[in-house]
């Protein structure tokens, strides 16, 4: 007769895999100065540390929506001594914290000492926010000037006129000159 082994069941819990896994950060001297530089950074970090540099590379100037690379570079390079160092960045001075820290090498020490994937994490994920806002920002363009969004301005401009006003207004105007007035009343 064949005996049968008692199998135990262990329950893992989660958090019990990870007791030891605290990543050390590291440490670099520069200029005399002892700085601490962490080697990861938890994700509702990471996603502030994302959309500070989105939303510093667009503006709107013009009515029109625009993308400035100098602006994205400026916004890293200030992110990076905010969220991996110990340093106290100023918050109300980003062309001064990015010029002093390419200036003196320090952003190429902090980089050197951060992890590669890391490094990989915000330049992919970058790269994708801004790719996705340019979408948007260039389907938001088209559907403006579309015919259709034209049309609807012209149904909701009539709807807000007195006709008699409308009526004057139209004697004075080429059938172009009406249609380009409601256009730009409704920008």
């Amino acid at each position: 007769m064949a005996r049968k082994k008692k199998v135990e069941t262990v329950k893992n819990d989660f958090n019990s895999i990870f007791y030891d896994l605290n990543v050390e950060d590291k440490f670099i001297t520069f200029n005399g100065v002892e700085i601490c530089i962490k080697q990861y950074l938890p994700i509702e970090q990471k996603i502030n540390f994302i959309n500070q540099v989105v939303q510093a590379c667009f503006f709107v100037e013009n009515d029109m929506f625009n993308f400035n690379m100098l602006f994205k570079d400026v916004m890293e390079v200030y992110c990076f001594a905010k969220y991996y160092t110990d340093l106290k960045v100023p918050e109300d001075d980003f062309v001064g914290v990015y010029d002093k820290l390419v200036s003196s090498g320090l952003i190429t020490e902090i980089k050197n000492n951060i992890p590669e994937c890391e490094l990989k994490y915000y330049k992919d994920r970058i790269c994708n926010c801004i790719w996705a806002v340019r979408e948007q920002t260039q389907y938001e363009l088209e559907k403006k000037n579309s015919v259709g969004y034209v049309i609807n301005n012209i149904i909701e401009y009539f709807k807000s006129v007195d006709i008699n006003e409308l009526s004057e207004q139209m004697k004075n105007l080429k059938n172009a000159d009406v249609l380009k007035a409601i256009y730009e009343s409704e920008k």
